[in-house]
């Protein structure tokens, strides 16, 4: 089934692997959600729950998804899986 557009209060079941579940819960048990206020290009108003530091840095703080994928990309070139460009080998 092709990905689509979601009304709100719409979700989606995806499948993960064990430790990617395992990953979350630790995360989740460390880190409250934080809100996020912004406006839509309709101009609504709209205030969301996010699980990543928007643009906060420091020890102590949460960590941004930026952080998250910088630490992905280096585990997989030390795996093997890309080169150091991103590429797959």
């Amino acid at each position: 089934m092709p990905l689509r557009r979601r009304a709100e209060g719409e979700y989606r079941d995806v499948p993960v692997a064990p430790f990617v579940g395992q990953e979350i819960d630790d995360h989740l048990s460390r880190w409250e959600p934080v809100p996020v206020a912004f406006t839509e290009l309709r101009g609504r108003r709209r205030r969301l729950e996010v699980f990543f530091a928007p643009r906060q840095r420091g020890k102590g703080v949460m960590p941004t998804a930026s952080t998250y994928g910088y630490h992905f990309r280096k585990a997989s070139v030390s795996a093997g899986l890309v080169d150091v460009d991103g590429k797959a080998e």
